[in-house]
């Protein structure tokens, strides 16, 4: 017995071909849908993370990145943070060492206090003659230390989050086309209450924007 397909059997109908025109129009479009980034965008949306990797690593390289990238452009003002970077950490350095060196320095007279019967060693720290004195000195100096320590932190993650911010704003370069200008002003304050006059003048800044 011979079996022949629905076609044979039925001259009238069509065959079930597949149509490859639907889906090559299916194709085309999820194609056009899709955006196409070209090399240079792709390399302007990796620069913040670029600079932000930098200053994480090495405080004042994301913003020597962010030079680079701009390279030909006016920007003296981005020469500045590198030194005020450094300057910052100089200055927590110096506020650390400071703190340690007085906290070692009670710590130890208060141990030395504490095994002699309260006889004083230190002469910087004759002037402090209650135990509990002496213990309070020495608490507020770990708590600075320990604040400096946190400072520190925070100033390193704030510089990063400056060089993430400022190659973020790469695109956004208005030029000379804004400027701004900070003056010293002079206000008004508010009516009379209850019988006390409060319109008196009073110091303030002015903020002026301009555009061009």
């Amino acid at each position: 017995m011979v079996k022949g397909d629905s076609s044979m059997r039925n001259p009238g109908t069509k065959p079930n071909i597949p149509d490859s025109s639907a889906a090559s129009r299916k194709a085309t479009a999820k194609k056009s849908s899709g955006v196409v980034k070209d090399s240079a965008r792709l390399a302007i949306e990796k620069m913040p993370s670029t600079a932000l990797k930098r200053s994480l690593m090495i405080p004042g390289w994301g913003q020597l990145y962010n030079i680079q990238i701009r390279k030909g452009k006016k920007q003296p003002f981005r020469y500045i943070k590198i030194p005020a970077i450094y300057g910052g950490y100089v200055a927590l350095g110096l506020i650390y060492n400071y703190d340690q060196y007085w906290y070692r320095k009670t710590l130890h007279e208060l141990q030395y206090r504490l095994a002699n019967s309260d006889q004083k060693r230190d002469p910087d720290l004759f002037v402090i003659t209650q135990r509990s004195s002496l213990i309070s000195v020495k608490d507020n100096f770990r708590r600075d230390r320990d604040l400096c320590i946190l400072g520190f932190l925070f100033f390193h993650t704030i510089q990063s989050i400056e060089a993430y911010t400022d190659a973020k704003l790469f695109r956004y370069d208005i030029g000379d086309n804004l400027s701004m200008k900070i003056a010293p002003s002079v206000i008004q304050n508010g009516p009379p209450t209850q019988g006390f006059s409060l319109n008196t003048p009073a110091p303030a800044m002015k903020l002026s924007l301009s555009f061009k």
